[in-house]
C-alpha cells in the first residue's frame, strides 16, 4: 500500500499545500529572585549555607553579594563565613538574570561577638588619699579587663553610686568627725556581669578640730600642696608652717612662676590660690600646720598668665572644713579663658579635664595645673575670720 491511498488501496497523488507554517517556542518567564539560608544570626565566625530558590525560566545567571566586602559569588549554593570583632549586620543580596529580565532579593545576617563568660577583674590599690572631719576621699586602680565598665560603690554596706572606668576616685561627704567608714567595691562589665569579689577599705574621719588651725599630712615623695585660706601673720612662711623637725624631712620645695621653676625659701609665704611641689624624704611623713588669719579679709584673687599656671583651690569654709569643689565651679571666674586642667597625681587623684567634659573635683590643700588661652583673674571663695 502506498503512503497515500484510498480505501480501495488505489494510490492518491501527493500534493503540496500552499501557506506558511509557524512553530511556537515556549515563552521565557522573567526570574523572581529568592533564596534560603540555614541560619541568619549567630556569633563570629558564623558560617552560612545559602541556596538559590528563584523561579522563572532557566538558565539563570546568579550573583551573590555578601555585604562584607568579600568577592561576589555565582554558584547556586555558596557557603560563606562572616567574621567580625564587633556586632554587625550584613545585607546579603542575590541578583538573578535571564533573557527576559532581572530580579534581586536581600536578607540580613546578624553576627555578634562571643559573649564573655567571666566578669572583669577587681580594682586594686584601694586607699584613702584625704580625710577631713566630714569627708573621706578614696582612690584605686581600675582593672585592665577589656569588658570592665564601672565600679559599684558601697559606703558602710549601703549602695552609693556607679563610678565609670577612668575615674578611680570617690568622695564620701557629710560624715561625722572621728567616725570609721568602710568603702566597699565590686566591678561590673559591659555585658552586665558582676564580679562578686568585694574589695574594701576602712578609714576614719579626722577628729573635730578647732578652726584656729588645721594639719595637712605630706606623704613620702612628691606632694603638691596649697592653703585654701589666708594664713595668720607669723604662720604664713615655710619656716612657720613646718616645724624644725618637719623641715628636716623635706628634700626640696619648688614653686612655678608661669614660665620657670624656682626653689622656695624658708621665708617664702604660702598664700591662697598658689601651690608648691614639696618632696618628702623616702619613708618619712611631714606635717604642715595651717593657721587661718583672724583678721577680716575678702576672698582671694590671683592673676593667671597665658600658658600653664600652678594653682591651689580656695573653697569656702563650711561644715567644719574645706570641701572638694567641682572644677567648673572652682574656676568660674576664668570660665572663658582656660582650656585644660590637670591633676598631677602625687598623692592625689590623677586626671585631666577639658572644659565641658565630665566634672572633676578640686581638693583643698592640693595643687593643679591650669592652661590659659588668655590672661585672666582667678578668684577664690574663702574668707577670714572663720
Amino acid at each position: 500500500m502506498n503512503a497515500l491511498d484510498d480505501s480501495n488501496g488505489t494510490a492518491i497523488p501527493a500534493t503540496t499545500l500552499p501557506g506558511t507554517f509557524i512553530v511556537h517556542s515556549p515563552a521565557v518567564i522573567a526570574p523572581t529572585a529568592d533564596f534560603t539560608v540555614n541560619i541568619s544570626s549567630g556569633t563570629s565566625p558564623l558560617t552560612v549555607q545559602f541556596a538559590d530558590n528563584s523561579s522563572g525560566t532557566e538558565p539563570f545567571s546568579l550573583e551573590w553579594n555578601f555585604g562584607d566586602g568579600s568577592p561576589n559569588e555565582t554558584s547556586s549554593a555558596p557557603v560563606h563565613t562572616f567574621v567580625t570583632d564587633t556586632q554587625a549586620t550584613y545585607t546579603v543580596t542575590l541578583t538573578v538574570n535571564n533573557s527576559a529580565g532581572s530580579s534581586a532579593t536581600a536578607e540580613a545576617i546578624t553576627v555578634s561577638t562571643t559573649e564573655p563568660t567571666h566578669p572583669p577583674d577587681s580594682i586594686t590599690n584601694l586607699h584613702n588619699t584625704t580625710y577631713q572631719e566630714t569627708l573621706i576621699t578614696w582612690n584605686w586602680t581600675d582593672p585592665s579587663s577589656e569588658t570592665f565598665d564601672q565600679v559599684m560603690i558601697y559606703l558602710d554596706g549601703v549602695f552609693q553610686a556607679n563610678v565609670t572606668k577612668g575615674s578611680g576616685t570617690f568622695t564620701a561627704a557629710n560624715l561625722s568627725p572621728a567616725t570609721m567608714h568602710t568603702l566597699g567595691t565590686r566591678t561590673t562589665g559591659t555585658t552586665g556581669l558582676i564580679n562578686e569579689t568585694w574589695v574594701n577599705h576602712t578609714a576614719t574621719t579626722a577628729p573635730y578640730q578647732d578652726p584656729s588651725s588645721f594639719t595637712v599630712t605630706l606623704e613620702s615623695g612628691w606632694n603638691v600642696v596649697s592653703t585654701p585660706i589666708l594664713l595668720a601673720p607669723g604662720h604664713s612662711q615655710f619656716s612657720q608652717i613646718f616645724s624644725a623637725g618637719d623641715q628636716e624631712k623635706i628634700v626640696q620645695a619648688l614653686g612655678w612662676d608661669g614660665s620657670l621653676w624656682y626653689a622656695a625659701q624658708a621665708n617664702d609665704e604660702m598664700t591662697p590660690l598658689y601651690a608648691f611641689y614639696i618632696n618628702v624624704k623616702e619613708g618619712e611623713v611631714a606635717h604642715a600646720t595651717i593657721v587661718p588669719s583672724t583678721s577680716i579679709s575678702s576672698p582671694p584673687a590671683r592673676a593667671l598668665v597665658t600658658g600653664w599656671n600652678l594653682i591651689g583651690p580656695a573653697p569656702a569654709y563650711e561644715d567644719g572644713g574645706f570641701s572638694p569643689k567641682p572644677v567648673e565651679d572652682s574656676l568660674i571666674t576664668i570660665e572663658g579663658d582656660y582650656r585644660i586642667v590637670v591633676s598631677p597625681g602625687l598623692h592625689q587623684p590623677s586626671w585631666s579635664y577639658v572644659r565641658g567634659g565630665a566634672s572633676r573635683d578640686l581638693l583643698p590643700y592640693k595643687g593643679y595645673w591650669v592652661f590659659m588661652d588668655h590672661p585672666d583673674t582667678l578668684a577664690g571663695f574663702s574668707t577670714t575670720p572663720l
